[in-house]
């Protein structure tokens, strides 16, 4: 379904008296009938929106980490410095013990090409990204951590539906009643991926990675995504 979205859609899914306008969404949001080259312009579009290097390897980070409920997550109030001022998302949300709590972590995932990895002047582009989340999740902890509640709640409804229960014993105890929390202070990870041999025995990547570890905690460096496991 996803790769019939038009690619021109600029803006989310208005919500009237509560409910998403789903006529709307149907009438702007999908290429409803295929009209020759025209149409498969769009669905190829559509389609490369999801298959660059970032979002296949996230798609196998969440595969290989059960414990992981949600990915591309929306902070509205910090725009992407597009022309249409997007929601910044980060990349995936996943839940690890805590004491005797779950804690909710985020993860900002990069492929080992992506610039923003590197210094800009004084500044890396994704330690002050990470730093804007930090930021936004200290000032809406607690309607972040009552959603997420909602969310454990109902993964397990859907899963009870299932003849065979696939969830992770974490989401089951967050839906029992066992707090979830962001803590003391929040935590955003960040996920490297697509490193070579060479290039994780560089000199200059190795001392780079120790300034990106010395503002961001915690780090993960990988070569394949589909080798990494974010911490429990």
């Amino acid at each position: 379904m996803k790769f019939l979205v038009d690619p021109k859609l600029a803006d989310q899914v208005p919500l009237v008296k509560g409910e998403f306008d789903v006529g709307e969404l149907v009438k702007r949001g999908f290429v409803d009938c295929y009209e020759g080259p025209a149409t498969l312009a769009k669905m190829k579009t559509a389609a490369g929106l999801f298959s660059g290097l970032e979002k296949t390897g996230c798609h196998e980070i969440i595969l290989a980490n059960r414990q992981v409920i949600d990915c591309e997550i929306a902070f509205p109030g910090i725009d992407d410095g597009g022309p249409h001022k997007k929601a910044r998302r980060v990349d995936l949300l996943s839940l690890e013990p805590d004491g005797d709590t779950v804690r909710l972590v985020f993860w900002e995932a990069k492929h080992f090409t992506n610039g923003d990895l590197r210094a800009r002047g004084a500044d890396v582009p994704v330690c002050k990204q990470i730093n804007c989340y930090r930021q936004y999740l200290c000032e809406h902890r607690h309607d972040i951590e009552e959603s997420y509640k909602l969310v454990a709640n109902n993964l397990v409804a859907i899963d009870n539906m299932r003849r065979t229960r696939r969830l992770p014993p974490l989401i089951k105890k967050v839906a029992g009643g066992k707090p979830l929390t962001l803590g003391a202070e929040p935590k955003v990870g960040l996920v490297i991926f697509g490193l070579k041999k060479a290039e994780k025995d560089d000199p200059n990547w190795k001392h780079h990675l120790g300034r990106l570890k010395a503002e961001v905690a915690p780090v993960v460096a990988a070569g394949d995504a589909k080798g990494i496991r974010l911490k429990l």
